[in-house]
């Protein structure tokens, strides 16, 4: 009894102290309408964005329109007095004006408080950046944070804003990235920060839903498993030996062409409608010498497979029965001698050359 005890306590405690962010709809993906955020209040040229983002499929794009209406988004934070709290977001400068005139404002304050937050960055180029910074409260209430633009001159400018976060200092859970070469696309992607430590927050990557790490010269792709809500995934023309997809359960398309793949396994993603595995880049004729090793391809489980290339691999048999709805199939350059297509009736473009 006692031992079941310490367990749930320990179990208890982990709940506790476990990364949650505490900001409403801080990866702005629910809104009422493309000016309408739910959650948050917004006042002065403030529209939903679904051309740019670092999770989900939308962001919040702040405009500067004159230097009268500044644009600024609102949302209610709980916090606890004297816990010090993380607070970030990510920004992308849209236009080519970026200056030290254009500040973007970060600000959390409530009435009956003594304690405020007021920090302005300035972008530096077109690409995701991330702000971070602490705060500690003395109160426990739920404070105001906003984030807003200003202008010291007469320019026009635009700025997307993402995935706001504040949670409690010393609860973040890391993603192990071995490979450098990964984390630094992960960081110039705008989704890491700083240099390569070997980790990215987990709660940074996890509800990515696509992934381009194309042509980055990446060995291991160690911790893609962790990047649950990945939708589409763009690994071609890397160093890849091995690749691990079975926890990436929402994928829809991957694309892990012109790697050194000697297997893939695929049977746990079942969503997935487009897959190429070929040896050779798309639109190269020639990425690598030889061969790829790839020597078996299961894909009895992925029902909804519509697309797929599996070129120059040693596949001697390729088993397509289930995958009735598939409408294009290349098999170039394989060792093949035969390949039954009599259940594919919605086939419209086959290549076995």
């Amino acid at each position: 009894m006692k031992t079941k005890l310490l367990v749930l306590l320990f179990l208890a405690s982990l709940t506790t102290y476990a990364q949650t962010n505490l900001v409403p709809n801080g990866g702005f993906e629910t809104w009422t309408n493309s000016t309408t955020l739910s959650n948050w209040t917004t006042a002065n040229n403030v529209i939903q964005n679904t051309s740019s983002y670092t999770e989900g499929s939308k962001s919040v794009q702040l405009s500067i329109t004159s230097t009268a209406l500044s644009p600024k988004i609102t949302a209610q934070v709980p916090m606890t007095a004297g816990t010090t709290y993380t607070v970030k977001f990510k920004y992308k400068y849209v236009n080519s004006n970026y200056s030290g005139q254009h500040p973007i404002s970060l600000n959390i304050s409530q009435n009956g408080s003594a304690t405020t937050l007021s920090s302005s960055t300035f972008a530096t180029d077109n690409n995701w950046t991330i702000k971070e910074t602490t705060f500690t409260p003395d109160q426990n209430m739920s404070y105001d944070l906003d984030i807003s633009l200003y202008t010291f001159d007469s320019e026009a400018f635009d700025v997307l804003i993402d995935d706001v976060q504040v949670y409690i200092q010393g609860t973040e859970q890391y993603t192990l990235i071995p490979d450098v070469n990964f984390e630094n696309k992960l960081i110039a992607l705008g989704i890491d920060s700083g240099v390569a430590d070997g980790k990215v927050m987990t709660n940074s990557v996890n509800k990515l839903t696509s992934l381009n790490v194309s042509n980055s010269s990446i060995a291991d792709l160690t911790g893609i498993e962790d990047f649950v809500a990945l939708k589409t995934l763009d690994c071609q023309s890397n160093k890849l030996n091995s690749l691990n997809v079975t926890k990436n359960l929402d994928l829809i398309n991957l694309n892990c062409s012109a790697n050194y793949l000697t297997s893939i396994n695929v049977t746990k993603n079942s969503a997935l409608k487009s897959l190429n595995v070929s040896y050779m880049a798309e639109g190269v004729s020639s990425s690598l010498s030889g061969q790829g090793k790839i020597e078996s391809l299961d894909l009895s489980k992925n029902l909804a497979l519509t697309d797929l290339n599996c070129s120059y691999n040693k596949l001697t048999s390729l088993d397509v029965s289930n995958n009735v709805l598939l409408i294009n199939l290349i098999c170039n350059a394989t060792f093949l001698t035969k390949i039954d297509v009599s259940k594919n009736i919605a086939l419209k473009s086959l290549s076995i050359a």
